[in-house]
């Protein structure tokens, strides 16, 4: 029981590190999309200075299309960069439910500790880990049997 206790830890932990890798990968390529929003809002694209400075040897219709098609591309980068920030949003949402989910788990875990024992559990103690491991298995199976009730009340109302 201690092991899986531990290894439950480890794992919320990978995943925990995993998202925040994720995110911090989805917040770079957030801040990389933006310089890119930024690189093609150049005011040399701007339409009045485009149609003042068409010289002679300038087609205006070649400068309307490159303009046509950057202002394409500008939006099509702003739609991947919404949908790349609202994709961070979610992981991070999910992450800080999952953190917060396990910060209830361990809290839940030390009081029963301390209303047993009367004291809190010591990290170097092997007896504290395997009367931490026991409760966690008590404390899993109160949760599905309050669960099982509760779909038993509500499959009799």
């Amino acid at each position: 029981l201690v092991q899986e206790l531990i290894v439950s830890r480890e794992k919320a932990r990978a995943r925990e590190e995993a998202l925040a890798a994720r995110s911090e990968l989805l917040e770079s390529e957030t801040a990389r999309m933006r310089k890119r929003i930024e690189a093609n809002s150049h005011p040399l694209l701007d339409p009045e200075r485009l149609t003042s400075r068409v010289g002679a040897g300038e087609d205006r219709v070649r400068l309307g299309q490159k303009l046509a098609a950057s202002e394409a591309r500008l939006q099509e980068t702003v739609r991947l960069l919404k949908a790349k920030e609202a994709a961070c949003e979610g992981m991070q949402a999910k992450l800080r439910k999952v953190v917060a989910g396990e910060e209830r788990r361990i809290k839940a875990e030390n009081e029963a500790f301390r209303a047993c024992m009367g004291r809190g559990p010591r990290q170097s103690s092997g007896m504290d880990a395997r009367a931490m491991s026991a409760l966690a298995g008590f404390l899993r199976e109160a949760r599905a049997n309050e669960t099982l009730i509760t779909e038993l009340q509500l499959e009799n109302t």
